[in-house]
């Protein structure tokens, strides 16, 4: 089996909002010039240091920003206050005009629920339409009911706004 060496490598970007969300899994440093390319200017994390370190360059490269959520594997479950902190920081970043790539680790559940909640929230989609789209764009989204809950409970306290 032949494997060409010079190829720039692959990552598949999920444009939840085309040309400007991008939904995925923790950036490495052979992403850096796709993301880029892509037109990327901000990233949001949603892992701590400790689960994810990012590159030494990417800090270097754009304007970075954490924001730590738990998933599946903390003890501590998701709150409607933590997620619309989350939400509140995509946002920011989007009405700054920021070309955003949102990541949790392997971008299954925290960053999926973001858009979720960013999604039905801002641009008024039923949860159910936005977490389909979602899904087909990022098609390893898997939200555990708990983050679906926790998404329907933020929309009953803070509604859909334009």
């Amino acid at each position: 089996m032949f494997f060409n060496l010079f190829q720039p490598p692959r990552l598949e970007l999920a444009w939840v909002l085309p040309g400007r969300l991008v939904v995925g899994e923790a950036p490495q440093s052979k992403w850096i010039p796709v993301l880029k390319e892509a037109g990327i200017e901000a990233i949001l994390g949603l892992c701590a240091e400790t689960e994810v370190p990012w590159p030494k360059n990417l800090t270097q490269e754009f304007q970075c920003q954490r924001f730590v959520l738990p998933d599946s594997h903390y003890r501590e479950p998701l709150t409607v206050a933590l997620l619309d902190q989350a939400v509140g920081i995509l946002k920011g970043l989007l009405d700054q005009n920021l070309v955003t790539y949102l990541h949790c680790q392997a971008g299954v559940e925290r960053s999926p629920t973001v858009c979720l909640a960013y999604l039905s929230r801002y641009h008024r989609l039923p949860v159910l339409d936005a977490l389909e789209w979602i899904k087909k764009v990022n098609p390893r989204t898997a939200l555990i009911p708990q983050q679906l809950e926790t998404v329907k409970a933020y929309l009953e306290i803070y509604g859909a706004q334009s």
